[in-house]
């Protein structure tokens, strides 16, 4: 899949890469008193919730089912949303039908792009116990370990720059103790995780 054809199909949900860095600040830096999500508006209170809701997605891409082609600047638009903008125009995505497109090609790239979007929540933490906070920051965290290696395959310390920044992301969009205590561990062993995976032609 084309990077061409992510561009359009998320488009077509109302984003496109200048859309999102004008939304984001085009990856200015969004810790000058700024919320990162609305959900920090009521932290505390949030906590309070029920544990965190899940759509895995279609699954993890793989070499039968390949995820979607980034080019750099879509990647970065969309990596850099807020959490709850992006959890909004994942589950957008998810509600698409593939299988309802006639266009055989095209169908085949919306499911390629669903699968860039694969997410198991917070890997070997129980969904049980998170709050919905907790688990859209770890979304988040796992559309760009998914993505971030394959468009950063070709230069290493862009990739680590892209995975540290990840880590950053993940720890300030769960706020607190916690989202310190995961960016620590992020940092200290997510490097098994962020490994490219298979992408279309």
């Amino acid at each position: 899949m084309g990077a061409a054809t992510v561009t359009l199909g998320l488009a077509g949900l109302g984003l496109s890469a200048t859309s999102a860095q004008a939304a984001t600040g085009g990856g200015a830096d969004r810790s000058a008193g700024q919320p990162q999500s609305a959900f920090e508006d009521n932290a505390g209170q949030y906590k309070d919730f029920h544990a965190g809701q899940l759509d895995e997605g279609p699954g993890a891409p793989d070499e039968s089912h390949p995820g979607a082609k980034f080019d750099q600047g879509m990647y970065k638009a969309v990596a850099g949303m807020d959490n709850q903008s992006f959890i909004t125009l994942r589950d957008a995505l998810l509600s698409q039908n593939p299988d309802a497109e006639p266009n055989p090609e095209l169908r085949q790239k919306e499911k390629e792009l669903q699968r860039s979007f694969y997410s198991n929540g917070c890997t070997g933490v129980p969904g049980s116990v998170l709050t919905q906070q907790e688990t859209n920051a770890c979304i988040q965290h796992d559309f760009r370990y998914t993505v971030g290696p394959n468009v950063y395959a070709g230069n290493p310390d862009a990739g680590k720059a892209d995975k540290a920044d990840a880590d950053r992301q993940l720890g300030d969009n769960i706020g607190g103790v916690e989202g310190k205590g995961a960016q620590a561990l992020t940092g200290a062993v997510g490097t098994i995780f962020y490994q490219p995976t298979p992408t279309a032609s």
